[in-house]
């Protein structure tokens, strides 16, 4: 029997895979020492395009959650309509009490790093920093590419942001330097639903202190070999150098806050 180093923690695959193909295949053996339950969620007609995948999950004793591609959308803006169909569905198939996600075309080693964090504040979502916005760019910016929190409280908030899309409405980028003050933001969304899951309400006064207290990070560069995509940008890392020296510099929260996004 396996004995797995974190049985508490479920890890969740979600989202589109690439040309039918699962970049985290060659990571599985390593996710297998950590994770005693992997969940994928993603479309049944990726799925079937995908010669022999629902094969390869049973024998790694992965749990397969499928929906079609297909559905009615409403507000979509960043694919955030997508993202959360998939993740909250494959949350539903989460029985452990911590969950760990990350989209279905990336992959990461040394993983322990953000559970270890984690375990000394189980309130926190701690995070990869794809995507991981300074305060300098956006209000309330945690990344949602990687993450570990608790299953109960990550079940509540993509339930809040899944009926808010029902009726159109999204978290928008508003802070006193905005970017898109019109576009919506999923990364916003998530972070704000995230902090009121908790019993809190993310004003813009209280940004330093709720990000500071609910909301942690390990940077990317401690998590190669990756594969990191932001599709937005038609971009693809695989080495440390690829996440520029911008990137490299975060190493704690107040590095976040303090980070000029203009230089």
């Amino acid at each position: 029997m396996i004995t797995h180093k974190y049985p508490d923690v479920t890890l969740l695959l979600q989202g589109p895979m690439i040309d039918g193909r699962l970049d985290a295949m060659d990571h599985m053996g390593y996710y297998r020492i950590l994770f005693g339950h992997i969940v994928i969620s993603t479309y049944t007609e990726h799925i079937n395009a995908a010669l022999g995948f629902r094969e390869w999950c049973a024998n790694w004793g992965i749990q397969l959650v499928e929906q079609s591609i297909n559905m009615p959308v409403t507000r979509n803006d960043g694919r955030i309509y997508y993202h959360t169909a998939t993740t909250l569905k494959g949350l539903h198939a989460v029985t452990t009490p911590y969950v760990m996600k990350h989209r279905l075309d990336e992959k990461y080693w040394g993983l322990e790093q953000l559970v270890e964090k984690f375990n000394s504040d189980t309130l926190k979502m701690v995070c990869g920093t794809t995507v991981f916005g300074p305060k300098s760019y956006r209000l309330y910016h945690a990344a949602d590419h990687l993450f570990i929190a608790r299953t109960d409280l990550l079940l509540e908030s993509w339930t809040k942001t899944w009926v808010d899309l029902q009726s159109g409405i999204m978290e928008g980028n508003h802070n006193e330097n905005p970017v898109a003050p019109n576009q919506g933001a999923p990364e916003i969304t998530f972070t704000k639903n995230y902090i009121r899951s908790l019993g809190h309400d993310p004003t813009p006064e209280q940004h330093d202190q709720l990000m500071c207290q609910f909301i942690d990070f390990v940077n990317n560069k401690y998590l190669w070999p990756f594969t990191i995509r932001e599709n937005g940008h038609g971009s693809v890392y695989t080495t440390v150098q690829d996440l520029g020296p911008s990137r490299n510099k975060f190493e704690t929260m107040q590095d976040m806050l303090e980070w000029n996004w203009d230089h």
